[in-house]
């Protein structure tokens, strides 16, 4: 119940702030001033090896309002003396920010990956692509003059079968983002 509350109250934020207009400080930069590009790049190498590549690209609709495309790339590798496990992860996902203030903001984002899935055995059974709704918010700080670092927390409310994510589990995130 408490995750259906906070899908809505998200929607309605963006909705409320889809409608309200745009600003005259964002309708008058150009195109490229109201694009931004970040990601993530995560690695662990050990008995337990991942590599994690998530590159964004972002737009400006109004000062607190924007929306973007991101892909993923995973890999995981785990080896030790009882069990040998590796797998390609890739998808996509479209986003919506609001920001209530400079530092603060609420996150939409529909994702999907595709995931290898394995028999008991170790074999590769079969890929499928696993939906997620994720929902929550993060904080922003600037770095520079075109450049923040972000540590978010989102839920998937869509709890799919296939899902790595358990019931309500937060899912945590830390990453920088940069306008050219």
């Amino acid at each position: 119940m408490y995750i259906k509350f906070i899908t809505v109250l998200t929607i309605s934020v963006l909705t409320v702030s889809i409608t309200s207009g745009q600003s005259s400080e964002v309708e008058n930069q150009s195109f490229t001033d109201k694009v931004y590009y970040g990601g993530g790049i995560g690695m662990s190498f050990g008995t337990v090896t991942s590599v994690n590549v998530h590159p964004l690209v972002g737009y400006k609709f109004t000062p607190k309002l924007s929306g973007g495309v991101t892909l993923t790339y995973q890999y995981f590798r785990r080896e030790d003396d009882f069990y040998s496990y590796e797998s390609n992860s890739y998808g996509g996902s479209v986003f919506a920010r609001y920001r209530f203030i400079e530092q603060l903001y609420g996150h939409v984002e529909y994702s999907n990956i595709n995931y290898d899935f394995y028999t008991t055995t170790g074999e590769q059974a079969y890929r499928k692509w696993v939906p997620f709704l994720l929902v929550g918010g993060g904080y922003s700080n600037r770095i520079g003059r075109n450049s923040v670092i972000f540590l978010q927390v989102l839920f998937d409310v869509l709890q799919n079968d296939h899902s790595p994510y358990e019931n309500g589990q937060p899912i945590y995130s830390m990453g920088v983002g940069v306008g050219f």
